[in-house]
């Protein structure tokens, strides 16, 4: 009986454990893979090289600090100017507003006329009617929560009527900014993005305009919020990637600001989102991808493979496994020594980086081969030859700390990363003994004193010649009296004789 009972504990055991392995297990898969926690790591890194996003998207991530296209996939293949033309006319809006976000908008009834349908998905409303009146600050923050067309149009008008422009004019200059910031295939015919109208532009130029949108602050943080209350009046997000209200599982911890939005009531969805990773910036955007469903139920699905949401949050996974961020110098970091010549009590100068260089780089590349090109301004730095026989740079004190003294570039295979002006890092005098004998110097050939010099000279030069024409006249005078004298002592001689010849 003891026996027995034994062996029964002994299963038990086994049973118990192999249960608690068991549920461990399934507690890790959900804490890691669960749909709702939103975080990125639900999405495991992609085995190969690629990301793997939807086949008909239009897909880049892009890099502000650096100014780099770390991921393309048709990124130059021309779309539909969906959400992304509100961006550029919010943009042009804030830049010609900054200054008086209060200034008082009153809607009118052409504000609202031709601006599409409350029932299209593809023209989003929320509810502004004529007569309203709204601070334009608080039509912006409403706009970049919702990209709702009721809520930007009239921002349009007061733009124009603002800068004395008609309405229609207004496109052209979005097209124009659009090209100013180096967008090479956006064209805007109307403003507010709605297809069919002769909008076009490509991923990487709504990456560009993302990225204008990102520096400014209250533009971005705008477009960061879940919901925006607008004289009492909620308004909800409709980027799911920052809000679970109204699509759950397609939230993104760290991602903020930008849009999401659609070109037609079919489809053509198109989201464009930030995401920090330490010091970087990865700016998303997705276009072209799937518009949602509908179930039974009336809840919005994407079929599966075809969600933007799931497309943003691989390719934000894919961009944090494989780049990291590079410092290359940063500002005040000694980049090189030059030779310093009648300095006070040194004779090498430093010469520092004036702002910082980073880069993206795949993790673990090798940066050993990266180049320093240092080019010095010839005004100022000048060669000579060291003691060792080779030549140098070198500079003539005095210098000024800050001084601008050459420039350096960062080069990688055979690419410029990035460059920076070179300034002195030190302010340094020249020597007391050697200032002094260049003060002589300076006095004794500076323009005063050749202008003296030469004063004196001719001085010196008609004092000369006057004791010169002095001179001769006292021998003329002296040979002439001689004459005289020799003159009148032989008349005396001969007038003597006559004398002595009378007697």
């Amino acid at each position: 009986m003891n026996i027995y009972n034994y062996k029964e504990a002994n299963t038990l055991k086994k049973i118990f454990l192999c249960l608690f392995l068991i549920s461990a297990m399934l507690f890790c898969s959900f804490s890691v893979f669960g749909e709702e926690s939103g975080e990125i790591s639900d999405i495991s890194a992609p085995e190969s090289d690629e990301p793997v996003i939807y086949e008909n998207c239009k897909a880049v991530i892009y890099n502000p600090q650096t100014g780099t296209f770390v991921y393309d996939y048709k990124g130059d293949a021309r779309a539909e100017a969906a959400t992304s033309a509100k961006m550029t006319a919010l943009i042009l809006i804030y830049d010609l507003f900054s200054t008086r976000l209060d200034t008082v908008v009153t809607v009118k009834k052409e504000h609202l006329t031709d601006i599409g349908a409350a029932t299209n998905p593809a023209t989003p409303m929320i509810g502004i009617k004529a007569g309203n009146t709204f601070k334009v600050e608080e039509l912006i923050k409403a706009a970049c929560v919702s990209w709702a067309n009721d809520a930007i149009n009239p921002l349009i008008y007061a733009y124009c009527e603002k800068k004395g422009i008609e309405y229609a004019d207004f496109a052209k200059e979005m097209t124009a900014y659009a090209e100013s910031i180096g967008c090479t295939d956006t064209r805007y015919k109307e403003p507010l993005g709605r297809g069919d109208m002769g909008n076009a532009t490509t991923a990487k130029d709504v990456a560009l305009i993302c990225a204008q949108f990102y520096n400014r602050y209250d533009l971005f943080i705008s477009s960061a919020a879940g919901y925006y209350v607008l004289q009492g009046s909620t308004i909800h997000t409709r980027n799911y990637l920052l809000s679970e209200r109204i699509m759950p599982g397609n939230s993104l911890k760290g991602a903020r600001g930008f849009f999401a939005g659609q070109a037609f009531a079919s489809g053509n969805y198109c989201v464009a989102t930030s995401v920090e990773d330490g010091p970087l910036t990865y700016i998303v955007v997705v276009l072209d991808g799937c518009m949602y469903l509908y179930d039974e139920e009336g809840v919005r699905y994407f079929d599966e493979g075809k969600n933007p949401y799931t497309d943003v949050k691989t390719l934000v996974n894919w961009a944090k496994n494989r780049y990291s961020y590079v410092n290359l110098c940063l500002a005040g970091d000694a980049v090189d020594e030059i030779l310093l010549e009648q300095g006070r009590n040194t004779d090498h100068l430093v010469v520092c980086a004036q702002k910082q260089i980073q880069t993206i780089t795949h993790i673990g590349d090798d940066l050993s081969g990266m180049e320093v090109k240092i080019t010095y301004d010839t005004d100022r730095v000048y060669t000579i030859q060291g003691k060792d026989g080779k030549e140098h740079y070198a500079v003539k004190a005095p210098v000024t700390k800050g001084e601008t003294l050459g420039m350096a570039e960062y080069i990688l295979n055979g690419i410029v990363i990035g460059s920076t002006p070179l300034l002195a890092a030190d302010n340094v005098d020249t020597d007391t003994v050697i200032k002094f004998f260049e003060t002589i110097e300076k006095m004794l050939f500076s323009q005063t004193a050749k202008t003296i010099l030469t004063v004196v000279a001719v001085l010196i030069g008609l004092y000369v010649l006057y004791c010169v024409a002095a001179f001769t006249v006292r021998v003329i005078k002296k040979v002439k009296k001689d004459v005289s004298d020799t003159k009148n002592e032989q008349k005396l001689k001969e007038l003597k004789a006559r004398r002595e010849k009378k007697e």
